[in-house]
């Protein structure tokens, strides 16, 4: 099926583009808008980049695949990205068996009237072992030290451990050729160390669409978050380049 409408993707992938240095998303623009910014401004922007996103579930005929598959890694509330996105918005969404992950277990609570999806209390990550959080807001996953990890949420201090698992060693174990994979990747920061793992992985080739949203500093100090927009840039750059028909996620 990919290889018989790679034309038609390539050509769609091509139709999104990918902003130049320095003019890419802000993904926290209630934290901290760029300079001269609105946050009225920046959602319009938002908006209208979003609008040029054409799905890959529209370009190919995935009710031929084997399964048809949603991961969604870091998705809040069902109320968020699975329910108010991916069920109202992507092609053919009802016949996708969905799983979801995320790190807080009150997340959890919000899937209890939604037998069609998996919910995990889980981190996504390079290797299977153990990861403690903190959580700030809109805080990030940090290369080092004791804390490795966080999550997106409004509460301030406090610690918590969840198991963790390798992206790529799941991917390989649950997903076959034939299936039909999206994937949706909001980690606060940790994309830095994953995607770079999925990319040196044979994993890599089983993903067909991938949101994600790439953390980085957008102007001003944002809980020490320090990646640029031009690390993004080059992470997309080389998902693409891989095959991979990714899209920013906002």
């Amino acid at each position: 099926i990919r290889d018989r409408y790679q034309r038609r993707v390539h050509r769609g992938i091509l139709s999104e583009g990918l902003p130049k240095d320095g003019a890419g998303p802000i993904f926290c623009v209630e934290c901290c808008p760029p300079f001269g910014w609105s946050v009225g401004l920046i959602q319009e922007a938002i908006k209208e980049r979003k609008s040029s996103q054409t799905y890959l579930g529209s370009l190919m005929p995935i009710q031929q695949a084997r399964r048809r598959l949603y991961f969604d890694f870091g998705c809040n509330t069902y109320d968020s990205s699975v329910g108010d996105w991916f069920m109202k918005r992507y092609p053919r969404a009802h016949t996708f068996q969905i799983e979801a992950w995320d790190v807080r277990s009150n997340y959890g609570k919000s899937f209890a009237d939604h037998p069609e999806v998996r919910f995990h209390l889980a981190a996504v990550w390079t290797k299977n072992q153990s990861l403690t959080f903190t959580s700030p807001r809109m805080s990030y996953a940090l290369p080092q030290g004791p804390r490795h990890g966080s999550s997106h949420n409004l509460v301030t201090g406090g610690w918590w451990t969840v198991p963790a698992f390798d992206m790529a060693e799941y991917l390989t174990k649950n997903v076959h050729t034939d299936d039909f994979l999206v994937v949706k990747l909001d980690v606060e920061g940790g994309e830095f160390r994953i995607i770079p793992h999925i990319l040196n992985s044979s994993a890599i080739h089983l993903i067909d669409e991938l949101f994600l949203e790439c953390h980085y500093m957008g102007g001003g100090s944002m809980y020490n978050v320090h990646w640029t927009w031009g690390q993004c840039y080059e992470l997309l750059t080389r998902l693409r380049r891989a095959g991979v028909y990714v899209h920013e996620w906002f």
